[in-house]
């Protein structure tokens, strides 16, 4: 490393060594933005542009008389993005974790 440049060393030493702990960081952020209901709540005023919470509890209907089956395929699908997002993120999950617990 003798001569590199700053920018040099960040992205051949400081960056690899930080992507684990980027790559929870970023899971754990998007798995709890995904499941935000009250924010949305509160701006969004049109069906159009409702999140994927508030589209599950239009389905319930106004008396929650929804239609069950209807609910849970909405449940189903609500669950394919988070759950592939961490299984491609799972194995910098684990780095990261066990990264932070162990004694070097």
């Amino acid at each position: 490393m003798d001569g590199a440049s700053r920018l040099w060393v960040f992205l051949k030493v400081i960056l690899p060594m930080s992507f684990p702990a980027v790559a929870v960081t970023s899971v754990i952020s998007f798995i709890a933005h995904w499941n935000d209901f009250f924010r949305p709540l509160i701006f969004l005023n049109s069906f159009e542009k409702m999140t994927q919470p508030i589209g599950m509890t239009a389905l319930t209907g106004a008396f929650a008389t929804g239609n069950l089956s209807s609910i849970l395929a909405g449940v189903t699908l609500s669950l394919i993005v988070p759950l592939l997002f961490y299984i491609s993120g799972q194995k910098y999950l684990l780095d990261g974790i066990t990264a932070g617990g162990l004694k070097l």
